[in-house]
């Protein structure tokens, strides 16, 4: 599998997570501090900037990897327990029922075929309608069946290849990963805009434009209380 860099001198999230200071939440008021929820063996929790919805978060490396399923098999492992902590937090802070999971995942130079935006991997974790999950899925080609974490879904995936991860997490249903890389490509930050239509805000889904701050704080307030950041 492929190894990450400790930090790319282009990537923000690289900058943010090596100096706790985040140049993409930065605004002129202070303080200017970190937006991290969890950290656990160099893997983060933070709230999106520019939040669709409370509770809208990502789960980060610290290290630049372009795709969480290009990293070893122990990193990728450790991104599925930090995943699961993302889960729990929406549950018991957010009372969150339906939980989107969603991943563009970059190969070599694929960033727009993917629908990325930031090429450092980072997977989206919001609470939501599991019907954006559902009509994101019938709209790609799924290459496998769903798979209940990302070590199993990792088995289906070529290493290199962009991708997009798909998933819910219902309390009936438990955890489902759906897996697409057949190359297709994908509207940049496809995931932001289809959550920001069933949110019924369809034009505030571009975080660079709308930044959400009271949403941001408040996701960062709510989450923060039961963290282990610190």
């Amino acid at each position: 599998m492929i190894a990450g860099r400790l930090r790319s001198p282009e990537c923000d999230f690289c900058a943010e997570f090596g100096t706790e200071y985040s140049p993409l939440t930065a605004t002129d008021a202070p303080p200017k501090s970190s937006r991290v929820i969890h950290a656990s063996d160099g893997w983060y929790i933070v709230p999106s900037v520019g939040p669709i919805v409370e509770g809208h978060l990502l789960v980060c490396p610290q290290s630049h990897l372009t795709a969480v399923l290009d990293a070893c098999d122990e990193q990728v492992r450790i991104a599925d327990r930090v995943l699961s902590e993302a889960v729990r937090i929406l549950r018991e802070k957010f009372n969150a029922k339906g939980i989107l999971i969603c991943e563009h995942g970059t190969g070599a130079g694929e960033q727009q075929r993917s629908g990325a935006c930031v090429e450092h991997a980072h997977i989206h974790v919001s609470p939501g309608p599991v019907d954006v999950i559902n009509f994101m899925r019938d709209r790609v080609t799924i290459a496998s069946e769903w798979h209940p974490n990302l070590v199993a879904i990792r088995a289906n995936h070529q290493a290199g290849a962009g991708y997009l991860l798909l998933g819910t997490e219902q309390e009936t249903d438990g955890r489902r990963l759906w897996l697409s890389e057949t190359g297709e490509v994908l509207p940049r930050q496809w995931f932001r805009q289809v959550l920001a239509k069933a949110a019924g805000s369809a034009q505030e889904w571009d975080w660079r434009k709308t930044k959400n701050e009271e949403t941001f704080a408040r996701t960062l307030k709510i989450a923060r209380t039961q963290s282990n950041w610190g």
